[in-house]
């Protein structure tokens, strides 16, 4: 299992990922910076055949939101090279959409104003 998150850790160091420095265990985060691009990102590596959990806020902070991938001893090293792969793949497919999810905070409101979280949509001030 050590030398299967060794790889991980390694090609996607080369790829230019940022992975922290969680060192080898089999929990790998891929830190990502919003919690948009981990919901879209999650997505995507989805439909590619890649199962991975992504961390939001408020369990990370937004600017920390995060991928998690749990490598194990029974992945091959084609599948590590795969998963890498087609997460640096998305990286640059995310990072080439200029007005895509990674800019949508800065396109819409900031949240519900102050009080009224957890109130209807219909009590709610506009």
């Amino acid at each position: 299992m050590r030398e299967n998150a060794a790889l991980f850790v390694s090609l996607a160091r080369e790829a230019g990922i940022e992975i922290g420095d969680g060192g080898y265990a089999p929990m790998i985060p891929c830190i990502v910076g919003s919690s948009i691009n981990a919901l879209q990102l999650s997505d995507a590596l989805m439909r590619r055949g890649v199962s991975v959990v992504p961390i939001v806020f408020p369990a990370a902070p937004e600017d920390k939101a995060r991928l998690r991938f749990f490598v194990t001893s029974s992945h091959s090293s084609e599948q590590i090279r795969f998963m890498v792969k087609v997460l640096a793949e998305e990286l640059e497919l995310l990072a080439a959409d200029t007005c895509g999810p990674q800019d949508f905070h800065k396109h819409s409101p900031r949240g519900l104003p102050d009080g009224d979280f957890g109130k209807p949509r219909s009590e709610r001030r506009r």
